[in-house]
């Protein structure tokens, strides 16, 4: 991340706070409390019927994706942005938030599919999409529709409300963006993922963990997350959205977007971290840590609440350590596989990653807590509630919690 000297200032006291609470000192309490889980199983994408805001048209990003010449990923903010506008985008209350949206299409492989996977890209801190362009990723990316929003927030706020607030803005923006690609031909809905680097890793961490309803899988390179527990705040999500007019079919079940679904809690996610020398204000190594004790705290209560007799949650998430600090790594040799093979119906990204990557860089798969964020008895209990809950609702509505 790049930063002015204010932005160094500004965000001291955050990092001071950081520092001096470790990940074991900052226990997530009962889960369930904050973040539903749902027990009704999921077994393909959920996307709402089109964007919330009546206002919003899909018209000009489908436009910009059928456009999209294979290619144009590496030139990808020199073509014309799309704009989206809503008052749903930005803290506004009178006027809406407009926010730049740009589009690219990697090169094709020499037998590209009929429908291609997209990757929802967020960048740094100080940075703009463009950032991605000259990246080996960019380069070696195959059969790939990128779409890469351009922060609301100036560096100082981190580009990104989750980072440091509470907003949903950005999550959304991200709502609607995949409600419009669910709508294109050219899009394969089975493979959408989202993808960051520094503060776009942290969005895409907290992005990844509310969305699996329709995310395939995440990449984040040195993000994780800056504080815990997860906002309470995504649980009035469905009542956002329940309120918008929608028209039929996945209309009914947009009310778990309002909570997690035990059958999959956490979407298969590479993380990197780049060693000692991986801080800019902040120490991403140690956010890092943070983001995958969340993700296996909330995998484990996933699995709990499904009833799985499983003694550890399935956590899909590979962790690559390198020593070459605050950088996009893992380019061709590990994230492209990763992005072209996966769907949404998989949950095993160990394979993608078998073998040493190239330059020395070390990559394993997460099993357990990396620092004991909740004890096995209290992810156990709040399971069991939550499955009785799943139970009881099912059997007087004969539908299944949400």
């Amino acid at each position: 991340m790049q930063y002015k000297s204010l932005g160094l200032l500004a965000l001291a006291a955050v990092l001071t706070l950081v520092t001096a609470q470790s990940p074991a000192a900052t226990p997530i309490g009962v889960l369930p409390s904050y973040i539903p889980v749902s027990t009704k199983p999921i077994s393909a994408p959920i996307f709402q019927d089109g964007p919330v805001d009546p206002a919003v048209s899909c018209s000009a990003l489908l436009a910009a994706v059928a456009g999209a010449a294979p290619g144009s990923l590496t030139s990808l903010t020199t073509a014309a942005p799309v704009i989206m506008s809503s008052k749903r985008y930005g803290p506004g209350t009178t006027a809406p938030t407009d926010r730049t949206v740009y589009v690219g299409a990697s090169l094709a492989s020499a037998s590209p599919p009929a429908k291609l996977g997209v990757v929802l890209y967020w960048h740094s801190t100080g940075n703009t999409p463009a950032e991605i362009q000259p990246s080996a990723f960019a380069g070696a990316l195959k059969d790939t529709i990128v779409i890469a929003p351009r922060s609301a927030l100036a560096p100082l706020q981190f580009e990104w409300h989750l980072v440091l607030g509470t907003a949903m803005h950005d999550v959304w923006l991200a709502d609607d963006l995949v409600a419009c690609l669910a709508q294109s031909p050219r899009v394969d809905t089975a493979r959408i993922f989202t993808a960051g680097f520094s503060a776009g890793a942290i969005h895409s961490t907290y992005l990844s963990l509310f969305r699996p309803h329709y995310l395939a899988g995440a990449v984040i390179w040195s993000g994780g997350m800056l504080r815990s527990p997860l906002l309470s705040q995504n649980a009035t999500v469905a009542a956002t959205v329940g309120a918008a007019a929608q028209s039929s079919g996945t209309a009914a079940a947009l009310a778990a977007y309002g909570s997690i679904p035990a059958s999959r809690a956490v979407i298969p996610t590479i993380v990197t971290s780049g060693g000692p020398k991986d801080n800019v204000v902040v120490a991403f190594t140690t956010t890092t840590i943070l983001g995958l004790d969340v993700a296996w705290t909330q995998a484990a209560i996933g699995t709990a609440a499904s009833g799985s007799t499983s003694a550890s949650p399935v956590l899909p998430a590979v962790w690559c350590t390198h020593t070459l600090g605050h950088r996009m790594v893992l380019g061709a040799e590990v994230m492209v596989p990763f992005l072209t093979k996966l769907s949404f119906t998989d949950n095993n990204v160990a394979p993608v990653v078998a073998g040493t990557p190239a330059d020395g860089y070390a990559c394993q798969v997460v099993t357990a807590s990396l620092v004991g964020f909740e004890s096995a008895a209290v992810v156990k209990a709040a399971g069991a509630a939550l499955l009785a809950q799943g139970k009881s609702s099912s059997s007087s509505s004969g539908t299944g919690s949400t």
